[in-house]
């Protein structure tokens, strides 16, 4: 069964056709699999040393960010826009882990 069966999914499926993700590793590539079940295009950011990870060969389509850390790469609020602004992504969907690291440093 696909997501945009769920009434409450479908509204969601129906509002955004690509959405980025602002995160790698393997809750990034859940993601992906959810949206790819709701109908929705994702995107995958990635820094230089995330360029063979996973996620970004899972996602319809991936951006480089640049930079060899978090704080380079996906930290970079003017990085993710810019992303999603070249990719036609429609919504930003970042998670609070990055977040903790950035209140770290």
């Amino acid at each position: 069964m696909k997501c945009r069966d769920d009434p409450a999914l479908g509204v969601i499926a129906g509002m955004f056709d690509k959405v980025l993700i602002a995160n790698r590793g393997a809750i990034t590539c859940r993601i992906i699999r959810t949206l790819r079940r709701m109908g929705v295009r994702s995107v995958a950011v990635y820094s230089d040393v995330d360029r063979y990870s996973l996620h970004v060969t899972q996602a319809d389509e991936s951006f480089a960010l640049g930079g060899s850390t978090a704080s380079d790469s996906y930290l970079r609020q003017d990085k993710l826009i810019e992303a999603a602004r070249a990719t036609g992504a429609r919504a930003i969907h970042r998670l609070r882990v990055f977040e903790r690291e950035r209140r770290v440093r």
